[in-house]
C-alpha cells in the first residue's frame, strides 16, 4: 500500500488505512462504513480506494453514497460467484465459506456491488483482463453508469504497486475531488 499512499498524497490527498475484521465481510463493511463517516466529520471529502477485499468495501461505500467516490482494482464485486470459485479451488463448500466469512444469502447480495441498485457515487473499477472476477466487474459496470470499467492486462491485483496502474486511479479521485470543490461541496 506504499506506493498508493505516496500516489494518494501526491493529489493531496490524507489517506487513511482502514483496519477491519478479517473474516468477518459484514463486520468489515460496518468498520468501513465507521471509518468513512469519521473521516468526513465536519463536512470533509472523503474518497475511497482499495484492491481485491478492500475494493469490494470501497465500491460499497460509493454505490452507499458514505464517500464522494471510489478507485478499485479487482473488486469481488458478486459475492456469490467468488464463493463459488474459492470453493472449487479450496477444496471445501460454499456452506463453509458462508460460515468463515459470516455470511448468508441475503447478506452476500446486500455486499455485492453488483446487485445494489445504481451507484449514488462514482466508482472507477480497474479489471485485469484474465482475473476470474473482472467480468462479474464488467457486467456490473454495463449496467450502472456510474460505474467505470477499465480493463487492464493482467491478473487478479497484478502489478497494482506500479505507478502506472495507480496513476488513473488516483487521478480519477482528484478529478472527482476538484468537481466536488468546484461545485461547493467541500
Amino acid at each position: 500500500m506504499g506506493v498508493a499512499i505516496a500516489a494518494a498524497q501526491a493529489r493531496g490527498f490524507e489517506p487513511r488505512f482502514v483496519d477491519y475484521p478479517l473474516f468477518d465481510v459484514p463486520g468489515s463493511f460496518a468498520a468501513a462504513v465507521a471509518a468513512a463517516k469519521q473521516a468526513g466529520k465536519n463536512g470533509r471529502a472523503v474518497y475511497a480506494y482499495g484492491e481485491s477485499a478492500r475494493g469490494t468495501l470501497a465500491a460499497l461505500l460509493a454505490e452507499k453514497g458514505y464517500v464522494r467516490a471510489a478507485a478499485v482494482q479487482s473488486p469481488v464485486s458478486n459475492i456469490p460467484i467468488f464463493l463459488g470459485l474459492i470453493a472449487q479451488g479450496g477444496g471445501s463448500s460454499v456452506p463453509f465459506y458462508e460460515q468463515l466469512l459470516k455470511l448468508d444469502p441475503l447478506t452476500e447480495k446486500q455486499l455485492s456491488p453488483d446487485k445494489q441498485p445504481r451507484s449514488k457515487r462514482p466508482i472507477y473499477a480497474e479489471t485485469p483482463t484474465d482475473d476470474l472476477l473482472s467480468p462479474n466487474t464488467n457486467l456490473w459496470a454495463q449496467k450502472d453508469p456510474n460505474v467505470q470499467a477499465h480493463p487492464v492486462p493482467g491478473v487478479h491485483l497484478d502489478g497494482i504497486q506500479e505507478d502506472a496502474r495507480l496513476i488513473p486511479m488516483m487521478n480519477f479521485l482528484h478529478r472527482q475531488d476538484e468537481r466536488s470543490r468546484s461545485a461547493g461541496r467541500r
